[in-house]
């Protein structure tokens, strides 16, 4: 083992910590300690096999091929924690969505379909679909038809997606690429002068001049505010000689936040929200309510508490 007093400077010889201070002491100790002399000598013994196991200097390991493997086996080993990762993400997800009879994932569903027919006059959600994506995310689809006559006519999809309750349009397609919503409403409140009359006036005259049987589009804004049960007569007073009187398929709802300029009295469908004349998308309790207009309180009062 060496002398007693140098047993700590041995043992960092062995592993290698020597510092240069400390050699240089340990060397000139050996050179008068037949002991120490005698303690370097067995341990070059015992080295010295350990030289003759080692390869010989001219032999060409391949260590880029080396390098590499232990790369791929890094790489490898990462992307199977990726996907174990994203396995357990899915099953979370699928558990989330689909626990309490898929109550979750019908409100995925429910709720931006209430908010596009609110939001795009004349538009009926028919159609879409719902896929559950892995971290509690989901992607949508809404196919959208509106009504002309007795017709529905493709209108577009949206395309959603949704992390937890947050929700984001991804991509707006129209059937027509160059469509805008043309549908526009004067408030009640404001006074009915000329410029209504003419701009009514003008609607009307090109509506007598298309051909019979022709079917349009038209939005009917009122000298107030009426519910549906007083609406029902007044279209029919109005229209009653016509073989085809109006159809009513989606209702502008006074809703006290609308804009009111008597220059600018053109309200456009970004400062109006409504409802179609039949609501879907309702719950048990929503859909037992007896009147329509219990209905839509019912509906707004639940998407201003998801906050869209």
């Amino acid at each position: 083992m060496g002398c007693a007093e140098f047993k700590k400077l041995w043992e960092k010889y062995e592993k290698g910590t020597l510092t240069q201070d400390e050699q240089e002491r340990l060397e000139s100790h050996i050179e008068t300690c037949e002991e120490c002399e005698v303690h370097l000598d067995e341990l070059l013994a015992k080295s010295e096999p350990i030289k003759k196991r080692l390869p010989p200097k001219d032999l060409k390991v391949p260590f880029w091929r080396i390098k590499w493997k232990h790369r791929l086996q890094t790489i490898g080993f990462i992307l199977a924690i990726c996907i174990f990762i994203y396995m357990i993400g899915g099953v979370l997800s699928a558990f989330y969505f689909q626990a309490n009879n898929d109550k979750r994932l019908k409100e995925i569903r429910d709720v931006p379909s209430l908010a596009l027919e609110a939001t795009i006059p004349n538009s009926r959600v028919m159609g879409g679909g719902t896929s559950v994506e892995a971290f509690f995310r989901t992607n949508s689809q809404f196919d959208l038809v509106k009504t002309i006559g007795k017709k529905e006519m493709p209108l577009g999809t949206i395309e959603t997606s949704s992390f937890l309750s947050s929700l984001n349009i991804t991509n707006q397609s129209w059937v027509n690429m160059h469509y805008q919503p043309n549908i526009h409403f004067v408030h009640p409140k404001i006074k009915q002068g000329d410029y209504l009359k003419e701009a009514s006036k003008k609607v009307w005259d090109i509506l007598a001049k298309v051909h019979e049987g022709t079917v349009a589009e038209v939005a009917i804004s009122f000298d107030k505010p009426y519910t549906l049960q007083e609406l029902e007569p007044l279209l029919y007073g109005v229209f009653e000689a016509q073989e085809l009187p109006p159809t009513p398929v989606w209702y502008a709802l006074d809703t006290g936040q609308e804009r009111i300029n008597e220059e600018d009295f053109i309200l456009s469908v970004d400062e109006f929200i409504g409802f179609p004349e039949h609501i879907g998308f309702l719950d048990d309790e929503t859909e037992n309510l007896k009147t329509q207009e219990a209905k839509v309180f019912s509906c707004v009062f639940f998407l201003r508490m998801k906050k869209l």
